[in-house]
């Protein structure tokens, strides 16, 4: 097999190695699980970093990599029928059953609904991923007695009983997280209940599953669970809503914990709610007020408390566009949810309920009008979506009839600042040698409504890296000239429509040593390199022309024999790369031995040596 390939114009070929001289690419779960996802407290467009301001922390919160390698969204999507509507799932209370109601251009009918059946009497959270990464949004439910199903989706659509089913140690199942917290690429469950916290590991199958590990708690009633980097030490914490306030355990051992203390039956959701640069706690409780729990670099020391008495979810999202946070909360007892306004928190919005016991928010553009509506469910009650047209009005509102009991139990949008983004930070790579980059290329899988964003930066050393560097795929710049080090870090913008269908690939940065001139010379041409030496079914042979000319490549035995004409003809400048599979030129595989190639350019030309091998050698 002969290919010839000018890198950085044309796709470069999935079984090129992973490192070559003039190469640098990811692709694999292990290239990118050593990168971060990040924020940035100056915000996305900033090109001059102060590392003081910049929070990251592992993968498996909110991006993970798959164990077959890229990048993906975890747990994100909320069009479960790809159909650029964003759909509801509530749980029914005393039926044993859960509704998908599905969202299109004329709303949600209360008819046109798959109902997923075989559940316990009272469904008690729910979490969507893709499981078994296939492409499609999993359904997870845990359950109040000792159980967590698993509806699998498929292109047929969701089976009517559960597919897969977890059986706990202990009653009370509540709130099931979908991450991959252990970094294998794997997506796992952690599921809370009664005096403790489950992880089961992925890749499943979860029924087959007993938990690899587990937290004892201290209170009997566990509730609702998130994941943050809450210390700032670049590990995955997780926060524990309780009856009597919330446990933050810290990872990434989960051994230690702290305790936020707060009225009865209190939850809780987190983000920066007064952009000092430190993650918050507003924790909802059934008391005289609610409370937030301000981060600062020595931890949760001062709190405030606000008015709203929920006990109830909450969600924390900017709904009505001032850029500021909003906190949605349910109101324990009061058939009233309410919206607390950003950024002082002292006024709030009631908007009416038909139930006292409501119990899921859930913040989002449900009819695609750029506005953040709010939908309160759960606990026995019909559930409310409050639409936002320019504001909320108790009768602007939808209705879901049946006796519902919990939702999905997510945020949307990023911990910090709750934007609909997801952003990865690589980590530093070394070159080993003063470099020009020639180009960068990406590739990956972005459905509409999904946009992808790439920044580049370069450093002779890692103390004076050069600014950020807007890239177009298959661009480059000269500011990346004459570097050793190199990172990038990309932003994905997503509406959360389809982000089970997204994915980044691979990213590959093509270049040269800064030593080739543009002239050619001796000195130029005899830049070549072999990969792998000794071979056994293919070496690459990479390559530079610093102008265009006349190339031959040949590979000779060691009597001097002409076994194989690989190149032959007149090329641009640029990189290049050609795949000698071992045969001559009647494509029959030589013997094992020392063959040699020539590469030739105009009067010039390079001479090495090869080893191939046996095959299985």
């Amino acid at each position: 097999m002969i290919i010839i390939t000018q890198i950085g114009l044309v796709y470069f070929i999935s079984r090129i190695i992973l490192f070559a001289q003039n190469i640098w690419i990811e692709k694999t779960h292990s290239d990118f699980i050593d990168g971060w996802e990040y924020y940035y407290l100056a915000g996305d467009t900033t090109t001059q970093w102060n590392a003081s301001l910049v929070r990251r922390w592992k993968l498996g919160g909110y991006i993970y990599s798959p164990a077959t390698g890229g990048l993906r969204i975890i747990g994100r999507d909320w069009d479960l029928n790809d159909d650029g509507w964003l759909d509801v799932v509530l749980g029914r209370r005393g039926y044993g059953k859960a509704d998908i109601y599905w969202n299109s251009s004329i709303g949600f009918d209360t008819t046109r609904k798959t109902v997923l059946q075989g559940l316990n009497t009272y469904p008690q959270g729910f979490s969507v991923g893709d499981l078994n990464f296939d492409n499609y949004e999993d359904i997870v439910i845990a359950e109040y007695d000792n159980r967590v199903h698993i509806f699998y989706g498929s292109v047929y659509g969701y089976s009517q009983f559960p597919d897969d089913s977890i059986v706990l140690g202990t009653e009370g199942a509540q709130h099931p997280l979908i991450a991959d917290i252990n970094n294998d690429g794997n997506s796992d469950i952690i599921v809370s209940s009664q005096h403790r916290i489950y992880f089961y590991y992925g890749p499943g199958p979860f029924h087959n599953l007993l938990p690899t590990d587990s937290i004892v708690c201290t209170d009997t009633w566990i509730n609702r669970l998130s994941l943050g980097d809450l210390n700032y030490d670049n590990k995955l914490d997780l926060s524990v809503s309780q009856e009597s306030g919330v446990i933050i355990y810290w990872g990434p051992n989960f051994l230690s914990f702290i305790t936020l203390n707060a009225g009865s039956n209190a939850d809780h959701s987190i983000a920066d709610l007064n952009k000092d640069g430190y993650l918050d706690i507003f924790i909802n409780q059934s008391a005289n007020s609610d409370i937030i729990y301000w981060g600062s670099n020595s931890g949760f020391n001062t709190s405030t408390n606000i008015p709203g008495s929920g006990g109830g979810d909450c969600s924390i999202e900017c709904i009505n566009d001032d850029n500021s946070l909003d906190i949605a909360a349910s109101q324990l007892n009061a058939n009233a949810g309410y919206i607390l306004w950003g950024p002082d928190y002292n006024s709030f919005t009631s908007l009416p309920l038909s139930n006292s016991q409501m119990q899921v928010v859930n913040i989002a553009d449900f009819d695609n009008n750029g506005e953040k509506d709010v939908l309160f469910g759960g606990a026995g009650g019909p559930a409310y979506l409050y639409w936002n047209n320019g504001g909320f009005s108790p009768a602007n509102h939808f209705i879901f009839p049946d006796a519902s009991d919990d939702a999905v139990w997510e945020d949307l949008g990023s911990l910090w600042d709750r934007a609909n983004k997801e952003r990865y930070l690589s980590s530093v790579f070394d070159a080993g040698a003063i470099i020009i980059v020639d180009s960068v290329k990406w590739w990956g899988n972005f459905p509409q409504g999904i946009v992808c964003s790439l920044w580049v930066r370069g450093a002779v050393d890692t103390t004076a890296w050069t600014r950020w560097i807007l890239l177009s795929n298959g661009g480059t710049d000269t500011l990346l000239n004459g570097k050793r080090f190199l990172q990038y870090r990309c932003t994905f913008s997503t509406d959360y429509k389809r982000t089970t269908k997204f994915s980044f690939d691979s990213i590959c940065f093509y270049y040269h040593a800064m030593g080739i001139s543009e002239k050619l010379t001796k000195n130029s041409l005899i830049f070549c390199s072999i990969m792998p030496n000794p071979f056994s079914s293919e070496a690459h042979i990479n390559f530079f022309l610093p102008t265009r000319a006349d190339v031959s490549l040949k590979i000779y035995n060691s009597y001097g024999e002409l076994m194989k004409l690989l190149v032959d003809g007149n090329y641009n400048a640029g990189p290049y790369y050609v795949i000698w599979d071992g045969t001559d030129y009647r494509n029959k595989l030589v013997n094992p031995g020392v063959y040699f190639y020539c590469l030739k350019a105009g009067n010039l030309r390079k001479v090495g040596k090869l080893i191939f091998v046996k095959r299985g050698y």
